[in-house]
């Protein structure tokens, strides 16, 4: 039974309520967004005047709780300074790759993957 809009597209057809929380709706499409590993988030996401889109809790979440993972977009060390993100040199500010903006003073095959996802 439709209800409601996706969580997170805010799409209102062919949507239903989470049938294991029942705290969201979701679209198909973004169904495993909400169960990611077969359990369901702890929130959904609105729209919030002057704050754009962000993530709300629809219930009350557990001390030690994992409420979201991601893998990272960039991998840099962490040198306190601005450093090339493909041989790790120091760089000036003035240092960016022409695509991404990111600091690159040289190119090679790491910063090539992060640049396509930037």
């Amino acid at each position: 039974m439709a209800s409601s809009i996706c969580f997170y597209c805010g799409a209102t057809e062919l949507v239903y309520k989470c049938k294991d929380c029942e705290y969201i709706s979701s679209c198909e499409k973004h169904l495993k967004i909400h169960r990611p590993t077969g359990s369901c988030l702890p929130f959904t996401v609105i729209s919030k005047e002057g704050v754009g889109r962000c993530a709300v809790a629809v219930r009350d979440i557990l001390a030690g709780e994992t409420v979201i993972e991601d893998d990272a977009a960039v991998i840099a060390p962490a040198s306190g300074r601005l450093v090339c993100l493909e041989c790790f040199s120091p760089v000036s500010e003035n240092a960016k790759c022409e695509d991404c903006s990111l600091p690159l003073c040289c190119e090679g095959p790491r910063h090539k993957v992060e640049c396509r996802q930037m």
